[in-house]
């Protein structure tokens, strides 16, 4: 399980397998600032970000920010680093067109058996800001291939 909880450990390890992902920053409690983040963000050329944090799940601590507007406005960093200083790590990437337009799916097993799955979009990714589930029967059999 706590491979799973912790980010950095399962998607390190499936990008050593090859499995392609967003550009991706983990910025680990010992040593993460505000200022030493937006550093690394505008180091890649990034103009707008997502942020997430290990041991959270279903869009808890999800942000999306834009490097301009971080530039502008230290207190947005600042405000999250003092919100949530407890969690081990933040996995920071840089905002892809294609999580907008796309769904999240999820499925669960237990035991090699697949017991059920969800789709989701992000309140930050809906026009309306509302997050958007489907479950069981709803779900379009495309999102499940």
């Amino acid at each position: 399980q706590e491979f799973i909880y912790m980010k950095s450990s399962y998607m390190n390890e499936l990008k050593r397998l090859g499995v392609p992902m967003a550009p991706t920053i983990f910025a680990y409690k010992r040593d993460r600032t505000p200022e030493g983040l937006l550093q690394q963000i505008k180091e890649r050329g990034w103009k707008m970000f997502v942020m997430k944090q290990s041991y959270m799940a279903f869009s808890l601590g999800f942000c999306k920010l834009k490097v301009e507007e971080c530039e502008k406005n230290p207190k947005i960093l600042e405000d999250y680093f003092e919100e949530h200083s407890d969690c081990p790590e933040y996995v920071v990437q840089e905002a892809i067109e294609g999580f907008v337009r796309n769904w999240e799916t999820r499925c669960f097993w237990f035991n090699g058996e697949f017991l059920y799955a969800i789709a989701n979009k992000a309140a930050v990714s809906t026009d309306d800001g509302v997050e958007q589930i489907v479950t069981g029967e709803d779900i379009p059999e495309e999102f499940l291939e």
